[in-house]
């Protein structure tokens, strides 16, 4: 019997279009970007392990390495902060939010953490809960690398990292890991040139731009990344024969 064909992944594809439910949420019920989630990322650790992903358990994915198992989830690391800057969205108008939402709710724009009931609050909800992170994946990134590379730097996510450490501890140590982490997810635009995080805007006075011109800036420079992210993506599937469409040379 012939293996069930692969679905493509498509860098273009606006997740929303097959999500479910009463108030569909992509990262939850959308079987397509589940699909892209586990064509990505179902191979070899910078460690030379294997990440083995399957969809068969009661959680989103579920990722075996070495005889290690972990739950993950699908979150959206491209934000507009919907409930948490409304004045400022209305003031760039809703055809800019929307533009933003369909761009940068594709592929490029997700990712996946891990996730146990007994570590509470996960990865997810703490980047979107602490007033200091405030979603932005460029913060979030920022303090992970802290956390690889300056064991004795403290940032609002020091103890959630902690929590998963054995997670973390997959892609590698030190600055290896945290090269490893961005290697393996094919984070790298969200780089600049030497090696660090980009930021989307500024941190003061508030880590979320209140004035309409910022803010359209902030979401442009998240677009910018996400972008570049879909097409790094598109060339990894292309190098490593994973279907793919949606890309500048699809």
């Amino acid at each position: 019997m012939q293996p069930p064909k692969q679905e493509p992944v498509d860098v273009s594809y606006d997740y929303r279009k097959d999500s479910t439910g009463e108030a569909p949420h992509a990262d939850a019920s959308s079987p397509s970007l589940k699909a892209a989630h586990r064509a990505l990322w179902n191979k070899e650790l910078p460690t030379k392990k294997l990440l083995s992903l399957n969809a068969s358990g009661p959680d989103y994915l579920n990722a075996t390495i070495d005889g290690l198992e972990f739950a993950l989830a699908s979150d959206a690391i491209a934000t507009s902060h919907p409930g948490r800057a409304e004045e400022v969205r209305n003031d760039v108008g809703p055809d800019v939010i929307e533009d933003f939402v369909r761009h940068g709710g594709t592929i490029g724009g997700r990712m996946v953490w891990p996730l146990r009931r007994i570590h509470k609050p996960t990865v997810n909800q703490a980047r979107g809960t602490r007033v200091t992170i405030s979603d932005r994946i460029d913060l979030t990134l920022e303090a992970l690398k802290l956390w690889y590379t300056d064991s004795n730097a403290e940032t609002p996510l020091t103890d959630v990292f902690n929590d998963y450490a054995d997670w973390f501890a997959q892609f590698g140590v030190g600055k290896e890991g945290w090269e490893g982490f961005i290697d393996f997810f094919l984070l790298q635009d969200i780089l600049d040139g030497s090696g660090s995080v980009r930021m989307f805007a500024n941190t003061t006075p508030t880590l979320i731009p209140t004035d309409a011109v910022e803010f359209a800036k902030y979401l442009e420079a998240q677009l910018s990344f996400v972008r570049a992210r879909n097409q790094r993506i598109f060339d990894w599937c292309i190098d490593n024969d994973v279907p793919v469409v949606g890309g500048k040379a699809s």
